[in-house]
């Protein structure tokens, strides 16, 4: 629990210092500030509108996802967009990474679905995120460019698709050699449950079409995610950067959000990342814009999963379950 507070804390504190150094890097920070409200204040309700609704699509095809990835459940789609929805606006909103450990406690209280089960489907719903990640950012980067880094991207897609196809065999043959060392090494409770977590997501053999599935799905929903940032940047008033540098330095600031702490409501960290990102391929110069698609953002996760609250309360309303299948 303390441990917990003080990466809280520490996420906190990192975030403001990171806000305050790049709105400062801008010139005062206050003016900055003032730039930022009146820049989100004259969005472009047309591009909003259509960034939004690739965002929504997004959360679709990860509730799908869910959906296939509960190998031994059948998970609703009427209780995984709301609990997606809800996944989503918490990652937002918390300084540490403690969004995984709800998202299990809503599939288990709104799903009935064991928790076993449930974390094997998180872990692998990860394995896939990065795979996709792979595949989305490498296609974007070879399709922009040309040369050598066309080459790399080539071998991100490829290795990408192959890791998928690969990840049953893999986790089914690094289990044992894994739980001996752990064993050996005596790494109590959290080694344990690490072990339990990993057997239950080895289970998948034989299920290379569900993977199949969830690797297109988390493909797409990758691509919608990183279309929309295009369209909020073009909310605010920024036009002309190439589609593949939007997807590169989007895709690098997400990734900074898998750090286990980060800012309140994000602040700080994902602008961090989202400026180091657009630095990597050539842009500088555009951290209040950065800034002002964060809050659009932000509010778009917030807003879904205000709606999504009443869903689940109906569900659980109901009285019934909304899985069926086998036991773990």
């Amino acid at each position: 629990m303390r441990g917990r507070l003080a990466r809280a804390v520490g996420g906190i504190l990192l975030g403001a210092l990171l806000t305050y150094v790049l709105l400062r890097s801008t010139g005062d920070a206050g003016e900055a500030v003032s730039r930022i409200v009146s820049r989100v204040a004259r969005t472009s309700p047309r591009y909003l509108m259509i960034g939004f609704c690739l965002f929504v699509a997004s959360q679709i095809m990860r509730s799908f996802r869910w959906k296939v990835l509960a190998f031994r459940r059948d998970v609703r789609m009427s209780a995984s967009i709301p609990i997606t929805a809800a996944h989503i606006g918490l990652s937002h909103i918390l300084p540490v990474r403690l969004s995984e450990v709800a998202l299990l406690g809503m599939f288990r209280y709104y799903g009935d679905l064991p928790v076993g089960d449930g974390m094997a489907m998180v872990i692998l719903s990860k394995l896939t995120d990065l795979l996709a990640m792979g595949v989305v950012i490498g296609g974007a980067v070879a399709a922009g460019l040309s040369g050598t880094p066309v080459l790399a991207a080539s071998i991100l897609v490829v290795a990408g698709f192959a890791g998928i196809l690969m990840l049953p065999w893999l986790l089914e043959v690094s289990y044992r050699p894994l739980a001996s060392i752990f064993l050996r090494m005596r790494l109590g409770r959290g080694g344990v449950r690490w072990l339990r977590d990993l057997r239950c997501a080895a289970s998948i053999k034989g299920q290379g079409k569900r993977m199949a599935s969830a690797m297109a799905l988390s493909v797409l929903a990758w691509g919608l995610k990183l279309w929309m940032f295009s369209f909020l940047l073009m909310a605010v008033g920024v036009r002309g950067v190439p589609l593949w540098k939007v997807f590169f330095a989007s895709g690098f600031m997400d990734l900074t959000l898998v750090l286990p702490v980060h800012g309140l409501l994000s602040l700080g960290t994902a602008e961090a990342g989202w400026a180091a990102g657009f630095a990597i391929v050539g842009i500088t110069g555009i951290v209040e814009e950065g800034f002002s698609v964060h809050l659009l953002w932000l509010s778009m996760a917030i807003f879904l999963m205000l709606l999504a609250l009443p869903f689940l309360a109906s569900i659980r309303g109901l009285k019934a379950p909304l899985t069926d299948g086998g036991e773990a």
